[in-house]
């Protein structure tokens, strides 16, 4: 069972003494869990950016499991441009990379199961080595910091209406005094407002900057999906123009090796006739020139059967190539299909993943004023009147409990189990 006590070594004993010791500090796990159905999406910047990625991998792992990913082009389609088949191998090593950063950035389906093994994965002071759940454990420690300022800023301001009710002045100098030592205490002393949004300065730090280098990563990606679907017709122009060159040949070489063949037979008919008609008109008087004549004809003729032989083997070899190229042209069509569906997804995700950055970066904002503003500090406090300390009070509070509600989004719907698109007459995945 998860500690839910309070730990008071953080914060002021004036303050613990006038709230309950029961403030929960560590939310249930439903915190995590939008009302949302499993499976339907709503348009938060996270539940867009999950599902972005989802479909990036899954229209991705469709393409690698083509043959034109699996197999050797040349084997599959013979020979062409080096230029074309180099666009080929760099896009699918391209979203081989992809799949691979799956490690790095972590499936949000599978979060629920890492919890299964490990219920204090979103609850330790370790970082998770995964950005999706470096995000959402983040998002969750922010959330409850500013989630344990709630009480103590109740009884500050319920301590202010009783200065505004005092009727005497010498009860207003009593509780005026107390509560401008309270205000402090809880703004800058250990646990206050400024020093847990320092702590906390560093930790959003850290996750912007790992966001950022992945955004340079898939931005690079993109823009090698991006380039080849850019050109991938010509490539497909390529292979067309020379299958249709691969037809006209062997038509071609059809017509040359019938008109050898042909010539082959004329040869052969005419060397025998020249010669056996010769001999018995001389009465084999002439037989040293039917020989000569018969030996001229016939080596004609096994030159036209040599030419024959010649084009039928080219014709032969022409087929194989341009069925080669025919299977091409049908993998290369459905391989860009799929392709630009990638990159699309590629896009989208990019887009949502410069959102989340954003969003982290204004968190950041929020946290450094907090932290550094000169307003706050103890010794501007002193110089002013208790009603601008509350004013101040409440504007970092406020602050803070903007925080809570943008990090909130980061909790809410992250252990949603993500459908995948399906399209039009696809069957529903039994496991989803």
């Amino acid at each position: 069972m998860l500690n839910t006590s309070i730990d008071t070594s953080t914060i002021p004993q004036n303050i613990i003494n006038l709230t309950p010791k029961t403030l929960s500090l560590v939310p249930p796990l439903s915190e995590f869990i939008s009302e949302n159905p499993m499976g339907k999406y709503n348009n938060s910047t996270f539940c867009l950016f999950s599902k972005e990625w989802l479909n990036l991998q899954l229209f991705n792992s469709r393409v690698l499991m083509l043959p034109i990913a699996k197999e050797s082009f040349t084997d599959l389609y013979g020979e062409f441009k080096e230029e074309y088949k180099s666009e080929i191998e760099d896009v699918i090593k391209c979203m081989k990379e992809i799949r691979d950063l799956s490690n790095i950035f972590g499936n949000p389906n599978v979060l629920v199961a890492q919890i299964s093994k490990n219920p204090d994965i979103l609850f330790t002071d370790k970082v998770p080595t995964e950005i999706y759940t470096h995000i959402v454990w983040f998002a969750g420690k922010v959330y409850r910091v500013a989630n344990s300022f709630t009480q103590t800023y109740t009884y500050l301001q319920k301590e202010y209406d009783r200065f505004l009710s005092a009727t005497s002045d010498s009860e207003k100098t009593y509780i005026a005094k107390r509560l401008t030592l309270e205000i402090k205490e809880f703004m800058s002393g250990p646990g206050g407002l400024i020093e847990k949004a320092k702590s906390m300065l560093k930790l959003t730090s850290d996750l912007i900057k790992r966001l950022a280098e992945f955004d340079i990563v898939m931005t690079e990606k993109n823009e090698r999906l991006i380039a080849y679907s850019n050109s991938s017709s010509q490539f497909l122009e390529e292979a067309r123009n020379e299958y249709n060159d691969d037809i006209e040949r062997i038509k071609v070489l059809g017509q040359a090796a019938a008109a050898a063949h042909k010539e082959w037979e004329d040869y052969t008919i005419a060397a025998t006739t020249t010669s056996v008609g010769l001999l018995i008109l001389t009465l084999g008087i002439a037989l040293p020139i039917s020989a000569i004549l018969g030996g001229t004809l016939g080596a004609k003729a096994a030159e036209a059967l040599k030419m024959y032989d010649k084009y039928v083997a080219d014709q032969q070899n022409t087929q194989v190539d341009a069925a080669k190229k025919a299977r091409l042209i049908s993998d290369l069509e459905y391989f860009n299909l799929v392709e630009n569906d990638t990159k699309n997804a590629c896009s989208r995700f990019v887009v949502q993943l410069k959102k989340v950055e954003g969003a982290w970066l204004q968190i950041y904002g929020d946290l450094k004023h907090i932290a550094e503003s000169t307003d706050y500090q103890p010794e501007n406090l002193d110089q002013i009147s208790i009603m601008f300390q509350n004013l101040l009070l409440t504007e970092a509070y406020n602050d803070w409990q903007s925080i809570k509600e943008k990090a909130s989004e980061y909790t809410q719907n992250s252990l949603i189990n993500f459908l995948p698109p399906v399209k039009l007459g696809s069957p529903i995945p039994q496991n989803a």
